[in-house]
């Protein structure tokens, strides 16, 4: 049993009711993000809202009614409110005591969070709530999906809570130790978003829907413009639901071209996204015509990537956040797009020329699956990525700021020969097509509306004759001529969204000369990630960074064997700022923000083995190398033999003591290895060398309300300190999470040691020769020894 439990029920027992309300309708979920190796929102809280009527069948395949049987809207009502009054609980203890806030979630709400000795419990669990609104959606045709977020946001829950919740968050208030009753009150602003699953929706449900939540969001900020603000009382809280822009799911939105399209055009009427995901393909089932088919994912690729940024109509921010943020954001926060296989050429040249103008969103990943390994493909996905990403015509109209590549496959010399080719070239699009340079130089143009679009070439490059023309009913922005001769009626033409097109002279407005300048907000953050199961190639790795190395300031590279040392990396990009190298047996985050490379005094760390975590703890214990002082986080996967799981345990141990650098520390471990590690654990919460940063704006703050007459004391000249962070991390999967709840109940795991799960790859070990024996009690007499 939980040595808390009867301390923690005396405090928070109140609450049991509620927790009552919400149990089994919260997960506690990772993000599936693979390329994301340090991100500090590695889980997320999905919550299952109640519906009016849900069916299922049972074992003979008979449909029932499950969970809260149907007796109309106000019953559902009631039950919705109690859920959402339930939530705002949970999160105002959240503010209140992060320990309290874990131990309902897990004991009385049926939420999975590990033990206390996994690392994604003892890290602090945000209130933020992620909204699944059924993704069986056996009621799409009623009218209401989509819009019970006016329920959840709207101003209901302000001005008619019932009595039982404000009473509850009274209690709450008063178990607040940072909260008197003479302080000012404290609104606890609660993020809600919602998921938009594409999977299993009609063509018209699916649209019905996405218009039902730009409904729901225009709603819910009409009603909390009409309400009074009024401030929170002295000594109280008050919680505050506050709608975020949906995370869309569109992975098979392809496969209803007409929904494909409505959505397209509800994303150009504003619509603002967390986070969208998609496949990019063209062989579309439900389309036979491949024109037809083509179309479609260029009008899709076209609003996705809009060429010009659109106004908010929706202030998805509440008064309590600054509004300065609001005016930096684009309409997606992050871009998931997976390329499919098949993809053929004019299929990239159609997706990479609505990429390079792309004014939606700063954070894009992009899956690339490469068609074979083929020369000639690479070399061809590698020009359009250069024209999309990095060319002179993306420096100038792209917005995009991090930008991760994910599941390469080559990477050689000969592809980055043809990338920088691009590059480096002042007509890239000429350069793409094998175009002469033209008589006039290359210019922004906007196309009149319902003029002729010839956007079907074969295989000479000449336009097909019996090709109907393409025609869009509203102006075409950001068309990009080129190799223009200055004279003919017919000029070539880069079109957002269908690639290299002919267009007429006429019906073009040409942008004044010089009005486009390169864009501030430049590619500044790369991730290379490579395929982990399929042979790759990666010679042409340090090529590629001497093209595009100078601008960047965030770099990861997740390469299988990876040949750059730090020092070289450095010389090639002088400006990095944080740097991830991530290995066989760890990972490593660099932070050379105060850092300068002297070249009379360099050490690097090119001769370290980044395949033996013996040899890596070595080199990092040597506190003198410059490179080491600059490593903040890292990761490392011990060898799963006994003998060489002890040995480099106490490797990891030495080095601890050595180095005062790192601030981060998670280390693979089986379970029945954890009770052997105290000697690393013992290292959590120590001590670093380094304070945190406190700008100057605050300083000066600070001393002006400091008395002329206050001595410094000891305490008062510290700087805040940072304090190291050491985890464990488990690495067996998810069906031991029901014996990981029954062993903590049964109170079997009583030692604070800390694990994480994993999705990362790891590359299998192979046991060494003096392996004998893999059971505990022989591997602890082993560890002992060594120890």
């Amino acid at each position: 049993m939980d040595t808390r439990q009867p301390e923690m029920d005396r405090r928070w027992g109140f609450l049991l009711p509620w927790c009552r309300a919400v149990k089994d309708l919260i997960k506690y979920k990772r993000v599936d993000r693979e390329w994301e190796f340090w991100s500090d929102e590695s889980y997320f809280l999905e919550v299952k809202l109640p519906m009016r009527c849900g069916m299922t069948e049972d074992e003979n395949g008979d449909e029932y009614e499950y969970g809260m049987e149907w007796s109309g809207e106000n019953e559902f009502k009631k039950k919705f409110k109690k859920v959402r009054e339930a939530l705002a609980l949970l999160a105002a203890v959240a503010h209140v005591d992060q320990s309290a806030w874990k131990y309902l979630l897990s004991r009385y709400c049926a939420v999975k969070l590990g033990g206390e000795w996994d690392a994604k419990f003892a890290r602090d669990i945000r209130a933020d709530y992620y909204l699944d609104q059924d993704e069986d959606w056996r009621t799409m045709d009623e009218d209401h999906i989509g819009l019970d977020l006016v329920l959840f946001c709207g101003v209901d829950h302000r001005t008619n809570p019932s009595k039982d919740y404000v009473k509850a968050l009274a209690q709450i208030a008063a178990l607040n130790t940072n909260l008197t009753s003479t302080d000012p009150g404290v609104d606890v602003v609660i993020p809600v978003r919602c998921f938009y699953p594409c999977h299993g929706i009609s063509k018209d449900g699916g649209e019905k829907i996405m218009k039902n939540v730009l409904v729901s969001e225009k709603t819910i900020q009409e009603m909390w413009q009409r309400l009074e603000q009024q401030q929170v009382s002295v000594g109280e809280l008050r919680c505050t639901f506050v709608l975020k822009p949906m995370i869309a799911d569109l992975d098979g939105i392809m496969d209803w071209p007409e929904m494909a399209k409505r959505v397209g055009k509800l994303m150009s009427k504003s619509m603002w996204f967390s986070e969208v995901k998609l496949t990019a393909q063209t062989g579309c089932r439900r389309i036979d015509d491949d024109s037809e088919a083509r179309k479609v994912f260029g009008q899709v690729m076209a609003h996705l990537f809009g060429s010009t940024r659109r106004s908010r109509e929706v202030n998805y921010c509440s008064e309590l956040e600054v509004g300065a943020e609001a005016s930096t954001q684009l309409q997606l926060d992050t871009l998931i797009m997976k390329c499919d296989p098949e993809l053929r050429a004019v299929d990239v040249q159609a997706m990479s020329s609505a990429m390079v103008v792309n004014q939606t969103t700063k954070n894009l990943a992009m899956i690339l699956d490469f068609p074979g390994l083929d020369r000639a493909s690479t070399e061809e996905w590698w020009q359009w990525i250069a024209y999309s990403f990095f060319s002179k015509r993306a420096r100038a109209c792209s917005a995009l700021g991090s930008l991760a590549l994910v599941r390469i496959r080559s990477l050689c010399e000969e592809d980055i020969e043809a990338f920088a080719d691009i590059v480096n070239s002042e007509h890239p699009e000429a350069e793409l097509f094998g175009c002469p340079r033209g008589q006039v130089d290359d210019r922004d143009a906007t196309l009149n509306a319902n003029a002729p679009i010839l956007w079907e070439f074969d295989y000479r490059g000449q336009p097909v004759e019996d090709s109907t023309p393409l025609t869009y009913p509203t102006p075409v922005q950001a068309v990009r001529t080129f190799s223009d001769d200055g004279s003919s009626e017919w000029v070539n033409a880069i079109v957002p969204g269908f690639g290299r097109c002919r267009v007429q002279r006429r019906e073009l407005v040409f942008s004044d000369v010089g009005a486009v300048e390169v864009n501030s907000c430049s590619l500044i953050s790369l991730t290379l990630s490579f395929e982990k199961f399929e042979r790759t190639f990666s010679d042409g790795l340090p090529y590629f960074l001497t093209v595009i190395g100078p601008s960047l300031k965030s770099l990861t590279l997740d390469v299988p064997e990876l040949e750059l040392g730090e020092e070289e990396i450095l010389e090639i990009c002088p400006n990095l700022e944080k740097l991830s190298i991530c290995g066989r047996v760890g990972d490593a985050q660099f932070n050379f923000s105060d850092f300068r490379l002297d070249e009379e005094d360099s050490y690097g760390l090119d001769s370290i083995d980044w395949h033996s975590v013996r040899s890596l703890t070595r080199a990092l214990s040597c506190v003198r190398n410059p490179f080491v002082q600059c490593v903040r986080k890292l990761r490392v996967y011990p060898s799963l033999n006994p003998s060489s799981f002890a040995r480099e345990t106490k490797a990891l141990q030495y080095m601890l003591k050595k180095n005062r650098s790192v601030e981060y520390l998670e280390v693979g471990t089986m379970e029945e290895h954890a009770a052997y590690i105290q000697l690393i654990q013992k290292h959590n919460h120590e001590r670093v060398d380094r304070s945190i940063k406190v700008p100057i704006a605050s300083k000066v703050a600070f001393l002006s309300v400091l008395s002329a007459n206050t001595s410094p004391t000891g305490e008062n000249k510290t700087s805040t300190p940072v304090l190291r962070e050491v985890y464990l991390q488990r690495d067996y999967g998810e069906e031991l999470e029901e014996l990981d709840s029954d062993l903590e109940e049964a109170g079997l795991c009583m030692q604070r040691v800390y694990f994480q799960r994993t999705q990362q790859f790891r590359e299998p070990y192979v046991m060494s020769d003096d392996y004998e024996d893999n059971s505990t009690e022989t591997f602890k007499r082993k560890f002992e020894k060594s120890t």
